[in-house]
């Protein structure tokens, strides 16, 4: 916690930042007998780095902000109906490269597949292919199963994630594997 306490003419202001990462200036209302804010950053919850934790989406608009990716649960249910989102979600089933390829059952198997995700400002640690055309970077994607998402972006070409996604808000295209269940 970052504290900063400035006098003025007209009282005290705190500059303080709050757990859920909201930075505030906070003052005495000496009418009112109780402290107000003046000021507070950022407007918008979704832009606090993490907030809905991994595998998620946070929706400014809506209540709650956020929400599991589809195939994904919360990691902790108990902290996420309190609102504290930041541990994010799980897979609800593993993926199929994850599994002990012996105990699959012989014959046809489901394969993993992909899910479209529009609209989504990109996470930030990408591995970055700047030869690989879209069915590449796809193939790449579903051909290693470290790979947990990937993007192919005109002028920016194809990025791919091998770590947990920690999203801010929606905004741009991503696809991400999804185990079949």
């Amino acid at each position: 916690m970052l504290t900063v306490n400035l006098l003025t003419s007209s009282g005290y202001r705190w500059l303080y930042i709050k757990p859920n990462g909201v930075f505030q200036m906070i003052y005495w209302d000496s009418e009112e007998n109780m402290w107000d804010f003046s000021w507070e950053a950022p407007d918008n919850a979704c832009d606090v780095y993490g907030v809905c934790g991994s595998f998620a989406i946070c929706t400014n608009n809506k209540s709650p902000i956020c929400g599991c990716l589809k195939g994904f649960v919360p990691l902790s249910n108990e902290e996420w109906s309190k609102g504290n989102w930041t541990r994010g979600c799980v897979r609800r089933s593993e993926l199929l490269c994850e599994k002990n390829q012996s105990s699959l059952p012989s014959g046809k198997s489901k394969l993993d597949k992909l899910q479209v995700l529009k609209g989504l400002k990109l996470p930030d640690r990408y591995h970055y292919f700047p030869d690989k055309n879209p069915d590449e970077c796809q193939q790449w994607c579903m051909g290693n199963c470290s790979c947990t998402a990937y993007a192919f972006v005109t002028g920016i070409y194809c990025m791919a994630w091998t770590e947990d996604l920690i999203f801010f808000e929606r905004r741009i295209l991503l696809k991400t594997k999804l185990a079949r269940s």
